[in-house]
């Protein structure tokens, strides 16, 4: 459960194999939180790269993970990921409100099959409550 309790704070997934097309869902909200900030770690670099290449995205499912609503998403078709530093998908200022019970799901999708992979990444997602559960 992601805790939208009394303090901010940090909600960690690690040890994702990023290959291929994916949804995962990673929690469910309790209360109501504001999404800060979103990165996704790696222990080895991603070139950058016009045709092959990966965008991430944090999506608010909704209540029963149907939900389409982007959060946060960033692509690596100019940007590097860099190794052992943050890749940040900016947060979406009017969608970064995410209520009691719905469900945030992680995105990647590979713009070309030869997209790089990610192996044992980590996602982080920053948020603060603004209303207990």
């Amino acid at each position: 459960m992601f805790n939208g309790g009394l303090n901010s704070g940090d909600f960690i997934v690690g040890e994702l194999n990023l290959d291929g097309d994916l949804s995962r869902p990673l929690a469910t909200v309790q209360g109501t939180v504001e999404i800060t900030q979103v990165d996704v770690m790696n222990a080895a670099s991603a070139a950058s790269h016009a045709t092959n290449f990966v965008t991430f995205n944090l999506i608010n499912g909704g209540t029963d993970g149907a939900g389409t609503t982007v959060i946060a998403t960033a692509t690596t078709a100019a940007t590097n990921v860099p190794a052992f530093a943050p890749f940040n998908l900016p947060v979406t200022a009017a969608n970064k409100t995410v209520t009691d019970g719905q469900v945030l799901i992680l995105e990647r999708a590979e713009e070309n099959t030869d997209a790089p992979a990610l192996a044992n990444a980590t996602f982080q997602v920053r948020y603060v409550p603004t209303v207990a559960p």
